[in-house]
């Protein structure tokens, strides 16, 4: 599954609210990087549906199976024009992101270490590494990893959905909600509830 273009409604969208403009350039930017990008391999994980339940039920997002499916070279052009955009909004920014570059370069930190983890997004070793706070690393992960991780894990969306598994877990299970929805609430998508 590809990620949608959203090139034409955002031109949309800013014809129709140019007040909104000046503040969202580097939305734009966003967008077009996700049109550009496309994946330098096939990437794609095989999960069967009980796999993708335990994970939820344990709570703990499926992205910590893509933590070995994706390399730096699937996810460098993403997160490069991810950290840039950042940078054009908030140029303090910049000696954090070079800390990044090097550690990403040298291959200290990859991928893995903006995948979320159980409680937060990003791993506190980006952190420390970098000195950028947690709600930049979010943002990072969020811009830098979505087209990636919807290839990645997005392939099994309709073949979950098709099994029987809601569309509320299939979004607690990947990228798509806020981290503290990625916790169990109420009775298990996956198994019958015992009430019913």
């Amino acid at each position: 599954m590809a990620e949608p273009d959203l090139r034409e409604a955002w031109v949309d969208l800013l014809q129709r609210r140019p007040t909104l403009a000046p503040s969202l350039t580097g939305y734009g930017d966003i967008t077009e990087s996700w049109a550009r990008w496309s994946p330098p391999r096939p990437l794609g994980l095989t999960l069967r549906r009980e796999a993708c339940c335990d994970s939820w039920e344990r709570g703990i997002p499926l992205t910590a199976d893509a933590a070995g499916a994706l390399q730096i070279g699937d996810v460098e052009e993403l997160v490069g024009g991810a950290m840039e955009a950042l940078v054009r909004a908030q140029p303090s920014l910049a000696p954090g992101f070079q800390r990044f570059a090097e550690a990403w370069d040298a291959g200290w930190l990859g991928p893995q270490t903006l995948l979320p983890h159980v409680g937060r997004v990003g791993s506190d070793a980006l952190e420390k590494a970098t000195g950028l706070s947690s709600e930049v690393v979010a943002i990072v992960a969020t811009v830098g990893m979505r087209p990636a991780l919807t290839r990645v894990l997005g392939c099994h969306r309709g073949r979950t959905a098709a099994s029987g598994l809601s569309s509320l877990w299939w979004g607690l299970g990947v990228h798509r909600a806020p981290l503290p929805l990625l916790r169990r609430r109420g009775p298990s998508a996956c198994r019958p509830d015992p009430a019913r």
